[in-house]
């Protein structure tokens, strides 16, 4: 019985603790970016580095930019939002930190199809593709 009440204690004590941390809207959560970053491990060429600007880029441009400087196959599963706009310069950065980066702006998640293939998975607003074919 007394384990039972130091477990629910320590369960319940733990709660304000992680409502009490601060958030910022760019952030990933923590579950998120460990598929990610798990995904990104599978790919041959993560930890390349790599020198990209994107200026002024949507989302598309941008994937497209860095598929071609990181010489990976990526291909779009779903809508990519038009916005936001992606203005960023990295310097010998890993491919790996890039689309870590990218999915933290976007808000999309990856699947490793192949050592050089990656699958982009979006949730794009679908009312504006319907607007588009009006």
């Amino acid at each position: 019985m007394r384990v039972l009440v130091v477990a629910i204690s320590l369960a319940v004590m733990s709660i304000p603790i992680v409502i009490a941390q601060p958030t910022d809207a760019n952030d990933i959560p923590p579950d998120v970016l460990l598929l990610i970053q798990s995904e990104l491990d599978y790919l041959e060429g993560s930890d390349r580095e790599i020198s990209l600007t994107l200026d002024q880029a949507d989302p598309h441009q941008a994937i497209k930019q860095i598929a071609a400087t990181a010489g990976l196959s990526i291909e779009v599963d779903g809508i990519l939002p038009m916005k936001p706009t992606l203005t960023k310069s990295f310097e010998n950065a890993t491919v790996k930190d890039v689309l870590t980066w990218y999915a933290s702006e976007v808000k999309v998640i990856y699947k490793a199809k192949s050592p050089d293939r990656l699958v982009v998975i979006a949730h794009g607003d679908i009312r504006r593709d319907k607007k588009e074919a009006s």
